[in-house]
Order: C-alpha cells, then sequence, then structure tokens
C-alpha cells in the first residue's frame, strides 16, 4: 500500500493505493465507461486515454467524470486537515467539502496508477 499527500499551503489531504483500492477503483473506472469505449478497450487495450475520450461527446465526457471521479475519491481519501470523521462521512466530506482541484488531482494520480500497471502487465507478455 502507497501513502499519498496533496498539499495545499497549511491544507492537507491523504490517499492510500492498494491491491484492493486499486482493484476497486478499476471495476469504478470501465463499470462507468460508455457502451462504445468498452468496445474500443476491448478491441485495442493500449489506447491511449486521450485517444478514447476524444470519441466521447461534451455531454457524455461529464457523465463519466461525475459518475467515477467521486466514487473513487471516495474509495481512495484517507484522511484531510478539516475533516472530522466523528461527524462527517467519506460521502459528506468529497460533496460537500472537499475543493475541486484537490479531488481531480486524487483522480488523476489513480488513473496514474492504474495506467502504470497495465503498462507493466504488458511489458511481462
Amino acid at each position: 500500500m502507497t501513502e499519498h499527500l496533496v498539499v495545499r499551503e497549511n491544507a492537507w489531504w491523504k490517499f492510500r493505493l492498494g491491491f484492493g483500492k486499486l482493484q476497486k477503483a478499476r471495476l469504478i473506472i470501465w463499470e462507468g465507461l460508455p457502451d462504445k469505449l468498452k468496445r474500443a478497450r476491448v478491441a485495442d487495450p493500449g489506447m491511449a486515454p486521450e485517444k478514447v475520450a476524444g470519441t466521447l461527446t461534451y455531454e457524455e465526457q461529464l457523465k463519466y467524470l461525475a459518475d467515477t471521479s467521486i466514487a473513487v475519491v471516495r474509495l481512495v481519501l484517507d484522511d484531510a486537515h478539516d475533516w472530522n470523521k466523528g461527524t462527517t462521512t467519506v460521502d459528506q466530506y468529497v460533496d460537500s467539502l472537499m475543493p475541486e482541484d484537490v479531488a481531480l488531482e486524487i483522480y488523476e494520480a489513480v488513473q496514474k496508477r492504474l495506467m502504470e500497471g497495465l503498462t507493466d502487465e504488458s511489458k511481462k507478455n
């Protein structure tokens, strides 16, 4: 398991990535893909994410980001400087208190880690 820290001035957010969380994140991201992208990924597993995203309409991109990013950030977020876990659930924190730029940075870090894993696996074959 790896621990990651996002820092903004005097604020911080901690997230963890281990085998189980990465597998669950991979499933969230896969299930959120529109069917046409699932077919494209099956046909070409090494397709760059930028190329895949380029085939979506703007509305499809927004829906995909909303469906996947919130769920992935909720999954991996471990702690934050202003998160009182006794009174606020992770869902409430991500939905109401977490800055968007921090959440997107965490989401992008998870996606990057998942892509690195795919690249590593393809090198072994």
